[in-house]
């Protein structure tokens, strides 16, 4: 499960890649934020997925647990850019 968190062309990638389309100027504000809330969409499931498996006993502590905070921190920051897009992207001058 860990590599649908950070494998290849996993969330965190797909996170990276919108913070650089921003950064590039790839896409406007809008469209980066929708890719976050996107993400986090993703992240729903796969707290969902991880939550099943732990309950049918599939996966245990301390792998569960890891899971779990690591979902929650890549939650937390995800949430932190959409909250502030402008400290994702260039700074613009004026």
């Amino acid at each position: 499960m860990i590599r649908k968190l950070l494998g290849k062309g996993s969330l965190t990638r797909k996170v990276a890649a919108a913070v650089d389309a921003l950064d590039s100027r790839a896409v406007d504000t809008l469209t980066y934020i929708s890719r976050l809330e996107d993400a986090l969409e993703q992240l729903d499931g796969f707290d969902e997925r991880l939550q099943a498996k732990i309950d049918n006993g599939q996966i245990a502590d301390p792998e569960a647990s890891g899971l779990s905070a690591i979902s929650s921190d890549i939650r937390t920051s995800i949430k932190a850019l959409i909250a502030n897009p402008r400290s994702a992207g260039p700074s613009e001058s004026k």
